[in-house]
């Protein structure tokens, strides 16, 4: 696994901010740009094309998935507090090198007790 977060309010509505440290794992950015499109598979085979930009006009360097983030968010009916893993592939070939599992909250008197895949 790359990443896994608990979504936010800003995850859901705008985009998907992650921990820089795991930039590595993504492709490479073209030499001079401050973004890179890739294909990422979720549990149900289908293809989602994200764009991960680094908000690099700031201190840190800030990544974020957006372009195609919030069709994701939408398709798996995602909300505050579900989770998203997220896992770099072993060699695919020309196919996607990434997967994309969403994990929707199980709450139980209002706390969130656990997670469950789902769609």
């Amino acid at each position: 696994m790359v990443f896994s977060k608990i979504l936010t309010v800003t995850d859901i509505d705008h985009r998907l901010s992650f921990p820089s440290e795991h930039l590595n794992c993504l492709p490479s950015f073209p030499e001079g740009h401050n973004e890179v499109d890739f294909d990422a598979i979720d549990d149900d085979g289908k293809v989602w094309r994200l764009r991960c930009i680094i908000r690099n006009k700031e201190k840190y360097l800030k990544p974020v998935l957006s372009a195609g983030w919030k069709a994701f968010v939408q398709d798996k009916n995602l909300s505050k507090g579900d989770l998203i893993e997220f896992y770099s592939l072993l060699d695919q070939g020309e196919g996607p090198k990434f997967k994309i599992k969403a994990k929707k909250a199980v709450k139980l008197f209002g706390q969130i007790i656990g997670h469950v895949a789902g769609n």
